[in-house]
């Protein structure tokens, strides 16, 4: 359940850094919510101990549902990084074009 908890928290970090990519929103959003799920569900794991349940198949059904969320952020976590390395090679070739804009303008400020 650490794990979940893990990847609870990325699950969040990818949602929030794609929300400067325009066209990320539903994958913002079920990121934001695949997030909610794991850490409701550690939650419950965490009072199934607290409480001392013995009975396993209340584990096992927080379990299963967490390894069905983790399955699923597997995914999406391949979706959004590929989202975010698209943004990253645009920055880049738009810093790549600004000196390159910059110098073709400083031969004309000069001759004015």
């Amino acid at each position: 359940m650490q794990k979940a908890l893990g990847e609870s928290a990325e699950s969040r970090k990818l949602a929030i850094s794609l929300k400067a990519v325009e066209y990320g929103g539903e994958l913002t959003e079920q990121l934001l919510q695949n997030s909610g799920k794991l850490e409701k569900l550690y939650e419950s794991y965490i009072d199934l101990k607290n409480r001392k349940v013995t009975d396993n198949t209340f584990y096992q059904t927080t379990l299963d549902s967490a390894t069905a969320q983790l399955k699923w952020f597997e995914k999406a976590k391949a979706a959004a990084k590929s989202l975010l390395s698209g943004l990253t090679r645009k920055n880049k070739a738009k810093a790549k074009a600004k000196p390159a804009a910059a110098e073709k303008q400083q031969p004309n400020t000069a001759a004015a």
